[in-house]
């Protein structure tokens, strides 16, 4: 199981399409579900940003390093809420955070689940093999033990965590030789 952490949101914002709206509290609607709305008092949950992520820029599922350091494989938090999407790559700003979407090709959209955010809320993540496959797909430069080394990967949870098989599955799936190569060096590196 994965521990949520807690965040403390100041500002409730409406989302659609590029743009961020700022709703006074008297203009809430009562329904969640329904909307994009956030209430204050969900503002305080944990990982609210990968949920407002989730909302901002759909298709889309949280990876890259922010799955990473949700999943404890890096060792610091991400500067910005990372996703990947089939459309374009897009950056979104707001009081929130930043909120960054790589785009990926649609049969690349795949190896990710569902985790419950707040009572019937879901969050769609990478798994850990897919949010590190997403890494080396979209970061080529990562094919050297410099760049590897950078990422400071946690041996330990990698170890526990990385499924070879399942990352095999992914890699054939995808079908990159050179995606091979990278993600071969980052296991021999770690481990």
């Amino acid at each position: 199981a994965y521990e949520l952490r807690e965040c403390d949101w100041s500002s409730v914002f409406f989302f659609k399409q590029k743009t961020a709206y700022e709703i006074k509290e008297c203009d809430w609607s009562s329904d969640v579900c329904s909307s994009d709305l956030l209430f204050s008092e969900h503002l305080k949950l944990p990982n609210i940003h990968l949920f407002i992520a989730n909302r901002i820029y759909r298709p889309g599922y949280i990876s890259l390093h922010t799955a990473l350091a949700f999943y404890g494989l890096i060792p610091e938090a991400a500067a910005e809420t990372t996703s990947v999407t089939t459309l374009k790559t897009a950056h979104f700003t707001n009081p929130m955070g930043n909120f960054s979407y790589q785009r990926i090709r649609e049969p690349l959209f795949f190896g990710y689940e569902q985790l419950t955010f707040h009572e019937t809320q879901r969050v769609l993540i990478a798994t850990p093999e897919k949010a590190l496959t997403d890494l080396l797909y979209l970061y080529p430069f990562y094919d050297n033990t410099v760049e590897l080394a950078a990422l400071r990967l946690d041996v330990e949870v990698l170890a526990e965590t990385l499924n070879l098989e399942t990352v095999q599955r992914h890699l054939q799936k995808i079908g990159s030789r050179a995606l091979g190569k990278r993600m071969k060096l980052l296991v021999k590196h770690y481990l």
